[in-house]
């Protein structure tokens, strides 16, 4: 039952942009491949990072070169796939959403996204995060914002990937559902080489991608797992919850009486 309760809690469907990335939902920082590792040290060490927009105004891919990014982020800045007014406008719009889900719900639903699984579902090519650093969005002035660790949250692997991705291939991704571990928190070079070899091995043409987005994600029903995935056993002490584990058919008898 409590596996059950589980599976309903994840959406798993490609609505959930865990399961399938929007560029619409999302802003792509330009972070050189082999330099996110360095953003994820940065981020986790609470280091304040600039999100300037792209100079060249190209959206869909980094018109800076590998070399003026890579100094950038020197300077703890990258650029984002959005220029001039456009980037400030989406920030903010981005800033207040979060600050909205974090009024209605108690929780911060901003995220920096670390990797990407660009794989196939029913035929249609998705992307998928790997995995998840809580952030807050940050103004440095009037047309600038930043982004900074959310240490109120705790980064996560993509637990709907992991979920979705076993449920149709049958291979548990192991190296993303326990990521090796630097003192920073994450080893991203260490983990997307790991699961670039799960993945080979098991006969799959899937590509883990170096690659950093920003955005909202829904995670309500994803606490609910967490807290039965974690404490199930202490949940399951309820008179009431474990009457609803319970299979036999008797009638609840309410310990406090009627």
């Amino acid at each position: 039952a409590v596996e059950e309760w589980k599976r309903s809690l994840l959406d798993l469907s490609r609505r959930n942009p865990l399961i399938s990335l929007s560029a619409r939902d999302t802003v792509k920082l330009w972070v050189p491949p082999d330099l996110i590792g360095r953003l994820e040290d940065l981020v986790n060490d609470r280091i304040f990072v600039t999100l300037r927009p792209d100079p060249y105004g190209a959206p869909n891919r980094a018109s800076a070169s590998a070399e003026e990014r890579a100094e950038l982020l020197t300077k703890k800045e990258t650029y984002v796939n959005l220029s001039g007014n456009e980037c400030t406008q989406r920030l903010r719009a981005m800033a207040a959403s979060a600050r909205t889900a974090l009024a209605e719900t108690g929780a911060n639903n901003l995220y920096l996204t670390i990797g990407a699984l660009v794989w196939r579902i029913d035929g249609v090519q998705v992307r998928s995060p790997l995995i998840l650093i809580p952030v807050n969005l940050e103004q440095a002035d009037e047309k600038t914002y930043g982004i900074v660790l959310d240490e109120a949250e705790a980064s996560t692997p993509n637990h709907s990937l992991l979920a979705r991705f076993k449920a149709d291939t049958g291979v548990d991704l192991v190296e993303l559902r326990e990521p090796v571990r630097d003192e920073h928190g994450v080893d991203v070079e260490a983990t997307l080489a790991a699961l670039r070899a799960r993945i080979e091995s098991s006969g799959r043409d899937d590509a883990v991608e170096a690659s950093v987005h920003l955005g909202l994600f829904r995670f309500s029903t994803y606490r609910m797992w967490r807290d039965l995935e974690d404490d199930w056993r202490t949940i399951a002490d309820n008179p009431l919850v474990a009457h609803l584990l319970d299979e036999s058919g008797a009638p609840f008898a309410d310990p406090a009486g009627p």
